[in-house]
């Protein structure tokens, strides 16, 4: 094969390769393009983030490669947010705690990841027509064991309220509502502050008899998931004491639980009865349905991390109204990638252009000796 033949084959390959490359490109550029909301008229649009988990100091010892990481991860998790705002427009964005990656972080630290946050979620705190709501999570305050008013108090004045409620309301039938209830879930067993735990059970309780007054249907989102039988989620339903016992009524506190224990989910069940829940926590996803002891059925999202490693998912959940006027309701996830993948595209378009380079280099080469 003669100098100029191999040029035009290996441009040729070029140009296959670059198209390939660029349809990826556009892909994971504008990914959530792919996705969309099931109905047109859905009055509530509502993506649901699970458990971002920002990491900071932890990660610096491993030199050049920890702070590579960190950026990396943010700029991951803003590209994920920027899309999910700019292609799907929800009405509502909630982060479903886990927001930081530990409670044991001084204030200096936290502050810093404060900053980061706002980086990753600044497409939904600077879009007006949508609402950004933060659950807590046991990362950002810890378990029952270590909940405390200085742990409160600095994630709210960062993050907003642990315990509020949110109307819902159909602006073409404002007799339709729907109560979205935002609850601190890591006080809702046994905690050492039972001040703090006293607020989210009154919190409950007021909800429970608000929704009740104005016939509305309980949205109920926070961080643990609700107790379930063993392996139909990931994590087993299990609570750890800190008397060494599993058993939440021999005077000890929660030192670590994978979920509610079945006194606490009993009564959002049955005392609450809201018709959706929306938890975190265990990072791998898991839809459940939960018989009520009236008939009902609660049906349970527990939303898979956004974190790189789970594929940057998120949850979209919608509300509409049908033709004869009944409340309609879908959920989906929309995912992005594996984090490594658009790192490999990078690479791969950095190589693509390198040997471009050379194509021009050779057909030059080429020229002269002809």
């Amino acid at each position: 094969m003669g100098c100029s033949s191999f040029c035009s084959v290996y441009a040729r390959s070029l140009i296959v390769l670059g198209w390939v490359l660029l349809a990826y490109s556009l892909y994971f550029y504008h990914y959530a393009a792919f996705c969309g909301w099931k109905y047109d008229n859905s009055f509530a649009r509502i993506a649901l983030v699970g458990d971002p988990q920002i990491e900071g100091e932890n990660r610096l010892w491993l030199g050049y490669y920890g702070v590579i990481d960190l950026l990396i991860n943010d700029i991951y998790m803003n590209h994920i947010v920027y899309n999910i705002m700019r292609f799907l427009e929800p009405t509502h964005m909630v982060v479903m705690g886990d927001i930081l990656g530990s409670q044991y972080i001084a204030e200096e630290e936290f502050n810093r990841r404060v900053d980061r946050y706002r980086f990753i979620f600044r497409s939904a705190i600077n879009q007006s027509d949508t609402q950004l709501i933060n659950l807590v999570g046991n990362h950002d305050i810890g378990y029952g064991n270590e909940v405390n008013d200085y742990l409160i108090g600095r994630f709210e004045a960062a993050f907003g309220a642990t315990n509020t409620n949110l109307w819902i309301k159909d602006a073409e039938s404002p007799d339709g509502q729907h109560l979205l209830v935002i609850a601190n879930g890591q006080v809702l067993d046994p905690s050492r502050s039972q001040s703090i735990r006293d607020k989210t059970w009154k919190h409950l309780n007021r909800s429970a008899k608000l929704a009740a007054k104005h016939n509305a249907t309980i949205l109920l989102a926070e961080h643990i998931p609700l107790h379930k039988d063993a392996h139909v989620c990931v994590d087993v339903p299990r609570v750890w004491m800190t008397d060494g016992s599993e058993d939440i009524f021999k005077g000890g506190y929660v030192y670590s639980q994978n979920t509610l224990s079945a006194n606490a989910t009993d009564f959002i069940l049955n005392g609450m009865k809201p018709k959706f829940v929306f938890v975190g926590h265990d990072h791998e996803g898991c839809i459940y349905d939960h018989p009520s002891k009236s008939g009902e059925i609660i049906r349970e999202y527990t939303l898979r991390s956004m974190m790189g490693d789970y594929s940057g998912y998120i949850g979209l959940f919608e509300i509409s109204r049908s033709a004869d006027g009944n409340f309609q309701y879908h959920f989906q996830y929309c995912p992005y990638a594996w984090i490594k993948l658009p790192i490999v595209l990078v690479i791969a378009l950095l190589v693509w252009a390198l040997l471009a380079g050379s194509l021009v280099v050779g057909s030059c080469l080429c020229r002269r000796g002809s």
